[in-house]
């Protein structure tokens, strides 16, 4: 086998470390404001990593490279990742503050059904909102925030130095797993994944499991609803709900004073679990339990699916698990974003037919309708360079993926 060259060596490295950073309405009255936790903006990058990361790309030679095959191990993993620490910062077109969103759904999208079942619960990675179906910079059709601290006014994951560095769930899965300390001391594990209730096209749901560790002092865990049907919303056992509709299903007896469902945490209780629901869009939730059997049950079928999914196809063998796990999820992300460079943002709308491609019967292909002239039942030549480039990375992408598994080590 080819040696590979240096250049390719760190970029190969690099690119997987970077690919870890990301460890997948209207109304007739305006909605009350919800009572936003104070948010800071996540971290920047120290002045000296930018000045090192501007040096080295501005190098005529592969210095990066040169110096980690100097190395005693090589270009390892581990090597190389102090040299390029994580960038969270997406901005605040994708949240309040300012980090990322992972796009969740379930099942993996389908080309024929993009349209009618599209639906994506766009979970911050530093735990502190679940977006429905679009970035804040899009216009979400509902928003869910965490608080804690002792009054629920802090954003959980707001202070950097005590939020640990988001992960997903076995290295790969739609899984986020983060970890954040308030300011009274007391440690938040949390976890949240999204499937559908009842059927793989009923209501997109996000699972959302707090762990709760108090310190020495009472605290606060607050969910903060913002959506079009807040003035509405009242308590019904153990679920949120407006107009016939389900919006949260919650565990445990919290107290709720419209926007917010809080949970009064008290130390001499010890460790705690708490369970979430949170409806993507008004839902009957009346079939799913907020509890340890319900989340578990709930868990292990996404577990289950993603799994199945990444092997029914080809298989690669990396022997560094960070580098297979950065592959592995990646897979994942190219599959459910299908034809899409983006999801959730502009890119997902410019992505979109114009008004004019819009209108067809479907014939030859799922996405027809959206690439052809009413009149004719033909491809546009205006919809058409963009039609056979979305056909083709499509099309590509699944017949690869239906080829029989194979490992390369």
């Amino acid at each position: 086998m080819k040696r590979p060259t240096r250049g390719l060596l760190i970029a190969a490295v690099v690119g997987l470390a970077a690919a870890l950073a990301v460890p997948v309405v209207s109304a007739a009255a305006a909605p009350p404001a919800v009572a936003k936790p104070h948010v800071t903006p996540p971290g920047t990058v120290p002045a000296d990593s930018v000045a090192r990361i501007d040096d080295a790309l501005g190098n005529g030679t592969d210095q990066w490279g040169n110096e980690l095959v100097k190395a005693p191990n090589g270009p390892s993993l581990a090597a190389v990742k102090p040299l390029l620490p994580p960038v969270v910062t997406a901005g605040a077109s994708h949240s309040d503050s300012g980090y990322y969103y992972l796009p969740m759904t379930y099942p993996k999208p389908t080309a024929a059904t993009w349209q009618a079942t599209r639906a994506f619960a766009m979970q911050v990675a530093d735990g502190s909102e679940i977006l429905s179906d679009q970035g804040k910079g899009a216009a979400p059709t509902q928003t869910v925030t965490f608080g804690v601290g002792a009054d629920g006014g802090e954003a959980y994951g707001s202070q950097q130095a005590r939020l640990a560095d988001p992960q997903l769930a076995s290295g790969y899965l739609p899984i986020l797993v983060n970890s954040y300390t308030d300011g009274t001391g007391a440690r938040f594990d949390r976890e949240s994944y999204a499937v559908r209730v009842g059927s793989d096209t009923g209501p997109l749901v996000s699972y959302v499991k707090f762990t709760v560790h108090p310190g020495t002092s009472a605290t606060t865990l607050r969910l903060g609803l913002n959506n079009a049907q807040i003035g509405s919303m009242g308590v019904s056992g153990n679920t949120l709900s407006a107009n016939g509709k389900s919006y949260v299903k919650f565990s445990g007896s919290p107290s709720w004073t419209s926007p917010n469902l809080n949970y009064a945490i008290n130390p001499a209780s010890g460790t705690q679990d708490i369970y979430l629901i949170v409806a993507n869009t008004p839902a009957d939730l009346s079939s799913v339990n907020s509890d340890a059997t319900g989340y578990n049950a709930s868990r292990q079928q996404v577990s289950s699916y993603w799994q199945t999914v990444l092997s029914g196809g080809s298989t690669i063998n990396v022997p560094e698990a960070y580098a297979q796990n950065a592959m592995r999820n990646l897979l994942l992300q190219d599959l459910v974003m299908a034809f899409q460079q983006s999801i959730g943002d502009g890119y997902e709308q410019r992505t979109a037919p114009s008004p004019s491609c819009q209108s067809w019967t479907a014939r030859s292909t799922p996405w027809a309708s959206s690439v052809t002239t009413p009149t004719t039942g033909r491809i546009s030549p205006r919809c058409s360079s963009a039609a056979r480039a979305a056909f083709s990375r499509t099309g590509k992408r699944d017949s690869n993926w239906r080829k029989p598994p194979r490992t390369i080590s």
